[in-house]
Order: structure tokens, then C-alpha cells, then sequence
């Protein structure tokens, strides 16, 4: 499996954690998203 880094990863795709990625992503950072569920 190939190693894939990312400058940060959040935990929950709740209402906080969609903005925060959002936000997190458009300045350029390299984010992972994780949820437990399928759907957000």
C-alpha cells in the first residue's frame, strides 16, 4: 500500500468538521476527512 501524507486529518464529518476542511483545504493544506458513516 503506498504511503500518502497529509498536513492534517480530521476526525468527523459533522458540521464543524465539513467547514474546518473546507477552510483547511482552500489554504492550500492537504486535508483527510474521516467519518464513520457512509453518508455525510
Amino acid at each position: 500500500m503506498p504511503s500518502v501524507d497529509y498536513d492534517i486529518i480530521i476526525l468527523g464529518g459533522g458540521h464543524n468538521g465539513l467547514v474546518a476542511s473546507a477552510y483547511l483545504a482552500q489554504a492550500g493544506l492537504k486535508v483527510r476527512l474521516l467519518e464513520r458513516r457512509d453518508i455525510l
